[in-house]
């Protein structure tokens, strides 16, 4: 029998509070009733529920309460049936959500269901903290503006421990045709046991109103046996209003390393209603050929800008917009663009993740090193051999585990 988490939410909408001392309460019940593939019902839960807000404390209609329960079943594929009521009002609202259970029994490589997230951050001991960080579930699956990035998370059961040492992990997004929408760059793994986990975010902004199915594979590098889970969500974006100021932080985002300080000061001097016509006055100066209709400058710097808000973005909420254009590895992707070789090296001992960056074609060939020092995720530029970049001659100290570096005789070079 295998262990297995079904996440649910609910919103606002369903619960009635009464007072209680200083605060808001709200009663409820969860009934779950479990059936197998022929659908009979196999085993029936209840769970209380009980949700609190302090007086003063606005409960807005977009307040929404997750929980999750935990029914330990064979392998095989499920219905849930899952009935909420409010004890107070009387509301109830009921859905039908599906499980799937692997055999995880035998040495097959396995993959366990995909998980959606709403936010991947800092760990603070409460029920939703697994793998050192706060998994927040988005049991909708429904992604936006208001949610721009599709975290989630999955495990790896059986891997080889014996010959190469890896594994490779790859990601696809299909359209409700299944054609390929959108494929990530390929990652590779250490193993450090037989079972893994991977846990990610894939930016959506870009991707039109739809269904879409989440493909995630992988490849044991020892044993070469592949396995895939997918999961489905939705992208909806038509019914969201899109503040002016959100467009006009992505548009200035999208230039901003291409301007001069003056310019930048210039920029923000405006009024924002005279900003856009600003940013758009200088992406004209800027383009290699105003005889035509394309802007061939802009659309590539564009495209930077989309490459780093999917792939360097984190879970901090800045604003609306995916933050990875601020990350160093963004502003090195829009300034210089793509690197003619990455060194990915994540899993030496002694060290923190780190990759070198080179660039042969730019100023005789520059190199960029970055490091996660903070083991969150987030790479920091530590040192370049590029013009006007920080030069740091100790990086390797700074990636050295237990190393006292400080910032001995790190400069940016002019």
């Amino acid at each position: 029998m295998a262990y297995t988490v079904l996440y649910y939410s609910f919103s606002r909408e369903l619960m009635s509070f009464d007072e209680e001392d200083s605060l808001w309460v709200a009663n409820l019940t969860l009934s779950v009733e479990l059936s197998d593939s022929t659908g009979e019902i196999i085993d029936t839960l209840f769970k209380p529920l009980k949700t609190s807000v302090p007086k003063g404390e606005m409960v807005t209609r977009s307040y929404t309460v997750f929980d999750y329960i935990e029914p330990i079943l064979y392998p095989g594929r499920y219905s849930a049936k899952l009935l909420l009521t409010d004890l107070s009002g009387g509301n109830s609202d009921t859905s039908i959500e599906w499980i799937s259970v692997p055999d995880f029994s035998g040495d097959s490589l396995s993959l366990s269901d995909i998980t959606l997230l709403s936010e991947i951050a800092e760990p603070t001991g409460g029920k939703f903290t697994r793998y050192n960080k706060d998994l927040l579930p988005n049991p909708s699956a429904l992604y936006g503006v208001r949610l721009p990035i599709m975290y989630f998370y999955c495990e790896i059961y059986n891997l080889s421990l014996e010959g190469d040492s890896t594994y490779t992990v790859r990601y696809i997004i299909l359209d409700k045709q299944r054609k390929p929408v959108k494929t990530l760059p390929e990652e590779v793994y250490r193993k450090s046991s037989d079972t893994g986990v991977i846990l990610g975010g894939i930016s959506i902004i870009a991707l039109p109103d739809g269904d879409y199915t989440l493909a995630i594979s992988v490849e044991d590098n020892a044993s070469k046996r592949k396995i895939t889970s997918e999961k489905q969500f939705a992208v909806t974006k038509r019914y969201v209003s899109v503040p002016s100021d959100t467009i006009l932080e992505i548009m200035t985002s999208q230039i901003y390393y291409l301007l001069s300080e003056d310019e930048k000061r210039g920029l923000a001097n405006l009024p924002k209603d005279k900003q856009p016509g600003y940013i758009n006055s200088v992406w004209k100066r800027l383009d290699p050929d105003p005889e035509t209709d394309e802007n061939e400058l802009r659309d590539e710097i564009i495209r930077r800008w989309r490459y780093a808000i999917d792939n360097f973005s984190t879970a901090e909420k800045e604003s609306l917009v995916p933050n990875g254009w601020r990350s160093d590895r963004g502003r090195v992707i829009i300034e210089y663009g793509f690197p003619d070789e990455v060194e990915r090296h994540y899993f030496e001992p002694g060290e923190y993740p780190w990759e070198k960056w080179t660039y042969y074609s730019i100023q005789g060939g520059v190199e960029f090193i970055f490091a996660d020092l903070s083991n969150v995720g987030r790479m920091e530029l530590l040192s370049s051999t590029a013009p006007g970049e920080v030069t740091n001659p100790y990086w390797q100290d700074a990636i050295r585990k237990g190393a006292v570096t400080g910032q001995r005789n790190i400069i940016r070079e002019e």
